[in-house]
């Protein structure tokens, strides 16, 4: 069973490793996603700000993101199976940093891939949303080239 987490143990800069808890990191490491890749407290803090400035968008079929899907959050409302792709940057002009959460409101896989040309990046190649109501951060690391970050499976 996972240990509870606090929140002052969270604004200490505790670094969450799998169901452990490393206290005092002081502002590092703050959560270990499931793909085995850490976000800065900071980083996570900003993101969630800039998510509450949106309005979510909803997907309900196969789709390219595009420029409006930067900064946003991506609901995926679909009984069926959903590809969302990255298109290039011949395409889409993306920012430097670039991030998208995409979340699985429905109940049908949402698969996250890149067009021709575009490196989509995930620990164990892990691109498929878990499971119905889990979150994944796409986040541009290059020229067409994406990191996913969070609740994944092969």
């Amino acid at each position: 069973m996972a240990e509870e987490i606090s929140v002052e143990q969270i604004n200490a800069g505790a670094l969450f490793a799998g169901d452990a808890v490393f206290p005092g990191v002081n502002d590092g490491v703050a959560v270990l996603l499931a793909s085995s890749q850490f976000v800065r407290k900071t980083e996570l803090e900003g993101l969630v700000d800039a998510l509450q400035d949106q309005a979510p968008i909803t997907v309900t079929a196969t789709t390219a993101l595009g420029l409006s899907a930067v900064g946003a959050v991506v609901q995926v409302q679909s009984s069926g199976n959903v590809v969302l792709s990255l298109p290039t940057e011949a395409v889409v002009p993306w920012p430097v940093n670039a991030e998208i959460w995409v979340t699985r409101e429905g109940t049908g896989e949402v698969t996250l891939s890149g067009a021709g040309g575009v490196d989509v990046r995930s620990g164990g190649s892990k691109y498929r949303i878990n499971l119905q109501y889990d979150s994944v951060i796409v986040r541009r690391i290059g020229a067409n080239k994406w990191a996913l970050l969070g609740a994944l499976k092969a």
